[in-house]
């Protein structure tokens, strides 16, 4: 479970950090009009791919925490 959430963590964390825009000029130290949100460089697959897999990612977690109540619930 740990690897899941750890997973889940870093892929909204690389989604929702700030980028450089293409082509912007870097002219005083961190200037936020060069930046935005990565996701918004993303094409419409990657963004969907991306979607997918943390959906799978999700749906481990929630299967591997049922797992674990079933079986704690057994004893």
């Amino acid at each position: 479970m740990a690897y899941y959430s750890v997973d889940l963590y870093l892929s909204i964390q690389g989604l929702t950090s700030f980028i450089r825009r293409p082509n912007s000029v870097h002219l005083f130290g961190r200037d936020p009009l060069n930046y935005q949100m990565a996701y918004k460089q993303l094409g419409k697959p990657a963004l969907a791919f991306e979607a997918i897999m943390d959906g799978i990612t999700t749906a481990s977690i929630i299967n591997e925490i049922n797992t674990s109540n079933a079986l704690t619930e057994n004893k």
